[in-house]
C-alpha cells in the first residue's frame, strides 16, 4: 500500500489553470502609422484565462512623433501583472530621467 501524502490544507484548493479543451478564438488588431503596417494576434489556448497582454502605441509624441512602441507581456500563470504593465511600462519609462538622453537606461529603470 502506498504512503499517503500529508498535503497541507492551502494546496488541496489549489485550482487547475487548465481547461479540458483549448480556447482557440482569435483577436486581431492591424494598423498603420510611421511608415509601418502591424498585426497583433491573441489566443488563450488552453488557460483558464487569457493572462498574455499587448501594447502598441505609433507616435509616441512631442519630440518623439516618428517613434513607435511594440510590447507583448506574458503573464506566467496569471492576467494581472501582464496587464498592468502592457497599461502602465510605456509612461514609467518616459517619465524616467534617462528617456531623452539613454533610452536604454530608461528602459532599464522603467522596469
Amino acid at each position: 500500500m502506498a504512503a499517503s501524502l500529508d498535503i497541507p490544507r492551502r494546496y488541496k484548493s489549489y485550482r487547475n489553470p487548465y481547461l479540458e479543451k483549448p480556447k482557440t478564438d482569435k483577436f486581431q488588431e492591424c494598423g498603420e502609422g510611421n511608415g509601418i503596417c502591424y498585426g497583433v494576434a491573441t489566443m488563450q489556448g488552453w488557460r483558464t484565462e487569457m493572462e498574455d497582454a499587448h501594447m502598441v502605441k505609433i507616435n509616441l509624441g512631442n519630440a518623439f512623433e516618428d517613434w513607435s512602441y511594440f510590447a507583448v507581456f506574458d503573464g506566467h500563470a496569471g492576467a494581472k501583472v501582464a496587464r498592468y504593465a502592457a497599461k502602465h511600462l510605456l509612461d514609467t519609462i518616459i517619465a524616467t530621467e534617462e528617456f531623452h538622453q539613454d533610452v536604454t537606461k530608461a528602459i532599464h529603470k522603467g522596469f
